[in-house]
């Protein structure tokens, strides 16, 4: 299990200020380049690539550049201990982004062109019924999440863990195995046709962070808690505005067409400046 030390630098300080999304996350982009994306995790991190066939490909960042397979996939990219800054040219070569640390997946990213079609690549988990995957419940003891998964047969197998730690694995939606006091069978929801697991999770006195892994068989989802922030996140304020923009027409004027990217400049610039996270694993 992950533990960290966090330490919250405040360097300035906004009112009703978006919090920073440095773990999971929806992106609505529906072609071209992707916004800057920040993320932050404990030590050094391997990226992994979800290609829409459900396969995943080694990242690595050299000279500013993001390469896969040898090939450019993103410019500018930026990585150190603890951190990455990452800014892919086509969001429609890829299904996502995982980061893995020490082992343990961390957070992961998709992409969903204009929000839309919330489909993961091989069709297993459900991505919008955990949607948003970064949470910020400052100020609260308790957050419900949830998670769905499509179940064929009685065989399908689906697993929960919380910090990187085992809590309950399920075969045909009934409960198998359980580590953890709030494990029960799935529910089946009629309109959905989908599987869900619904659980509240409460802060422990030392929590920071949490992260949620919802594992299907092909598949991985992370949702993830940060107790230190408050607000909505801001991946889903520009899904809402990348839908909006997305049924504008051509003829619509300027301000209405830059506003979701000019949104997400200012956000990126200004949550960085809002907080620094340091983050540090402790040797196990």
């Amino acid at each position: 299990m992950l533990r960290i030390t966090t330490v919250l630098l405040l360097v300035a300080y906004c009112s009703g200020a978006d919090p920073l999304i440095w773990g999971s996350r929806i992106i609505g982009t529906p072609m071209g380049q992707s916004p800057p994306m920040h993320f932050r995790f404990p030590g050094e991190a391997l990226i992994l690539m979800l290609m829409p066939d459900g396969t995943l490909r080694q990242m690595s960042i050299v000279s500013g550049s993001c390469y896969v397979d040898g090939e450019v996939v993103g410019r500018p990219c930026q990585i150190a201990e603890g951190s990455a800054n990452i800014t892919l040219l086509d969001v429609s070569r890829q299904a996502g982004l995982q980061v893995w640390v020490d082992r343990i997946l961390f957070s992961t990213t998709f992409f969903v062109p204009n929000c839309t079609v919330w489909r993961s690549p091989m069709g297993e988990i459900d991505l919008q019924t955990s949607a948003p995957l970064s949470r910020f419940p400052k100020g609260q003891s308790q957050i419900e999440l949830r998670f769905g998964v499509q179940v064929t047969n009685s065989r399908t197998w689906t697993a929960f863990y919380v910090n990187g730690g085992f809590a309950c694995s399920w075969l045909g939606g009934f409960l198998v195995f359980n580590e953890s006091h709030f494990c029960r069978d799935l529910l089946k929801d009629v309109q959905s046709g989908l599987s869900i697991f619904a659980v509240t999770i409460s802060r422990s006195n030392t929590s920071v962070y949490n992260t949620f892994n919802w594992r299907s068989e092909n598949e991985r989802l992370i949702v993830t808690v940060d107790w230190t922030q408050s607000g909505e996140s801001p991946a889903m304020a520009d899904c809402r505005a990348t839908t909006s923009s997305s049924a504008t027409t051509s003829s619509s004027t300027t301000t209405s067409s830059s506003g979701p990217k000019l949104a997400y400049t200012m956000k990126t610039v200004l949550a960085p400046l809002s907080m620094l996270v340091l983050l540090s694993v402790p040797a196990r």
